[in-house]
C-alpha cells in the first residue's frame, strides 16, 4: 500500500512538472522623457503613476533657466514614469536606462552610467546634453505593481 501511494505521488509530481516552465521576463518598450528643464533632483529612484504626482515633482524642482517651462505630457491612463537620478551631472557623463522587462507584475529597468570623451577636453562638447542632473526618465506600461532598477 505504501509503495502504491509513493508511486501515485511520484506520478502526480511528474505531471505537475510537465505543466511547462516558469514564464520568462518579457522585454517592454520604453519611451524616454525629456527632463532638461528640471532643477536639481536629489539622488534616488522615482516612480510616478498619476498626473498629480508628476506635476508635484516638477513643481518641487524648478529651474531658474526655464521659468515658463511646461510639464511633459504623459497619458497616465496607459503609462507610468520611472526615473533614476544619480546626483549632479558632470561633464561628459551620461546615465541611460537601456532596457526594461516585466515579470510577474514587476518592471525591471536596467541602467548604465558612462563617461565619454574625457581624454580630450573638447571631445564631448557636441554630444554632451546640458542638464543639471545625471539622470534618465522613461515611460513604461502602467500594469506593473512594482519597479526595480538594476545597474548594468
Amino acid at each position: 500500500m505504501l509503495r502504491k501511494k509513493f508511486c501515485l505521488l511520484l506520478v502526480a509530481s511528474l505531471c505537475a512538472a510537465c505543466g511547462g516552465t516558469d514564464p520568462e521576463p518579457i522585454e517592454i518598450p520604453l519611451a524616454h522623457v525629456t527632463f532638461n528643464e528640471l532643477g536639481f533632483v536629489d539622488a534616488g529612484t522615482y516612480v510616478f503613476r498619476n498626473r498629480a504626482e508628476w506635476e508635484a515633482f516638477w513643481l518641487a524642482h524648478p529651474h531658474a533657466g526655464y521659468p515658463a517651462r511646461q510639464v511633459p505630457l504623459v497619458d497616465f491612463a496607459n503609462a507610468a514614469v520611472a526615473g533614476i537620478f544619480a546626483g549632479p551631472k558632470g561633464r561628459c557623463n551620461r546615465l541611460d536606462i537601456t532596457s526594461g522587462s516585466t515579470f510577474k507584475g514587476t518592471v525591471t529597468l536596467r541602467y548604465r552610467i558612462s563617461t565619454f570623451g574625457a581624454g580630450t577636453p573638447s571631445s564631448c562638447i557636441g554630444n554632451d546634453q546640458f542638464t543639471l542632473n545625471l539622470a534618465d526618465l522613461v515611460k513604461f506600461p502602467k500594469e506593473s505593481t512594482a519597479v526595480k532598477f538594476e545597474a548594468e
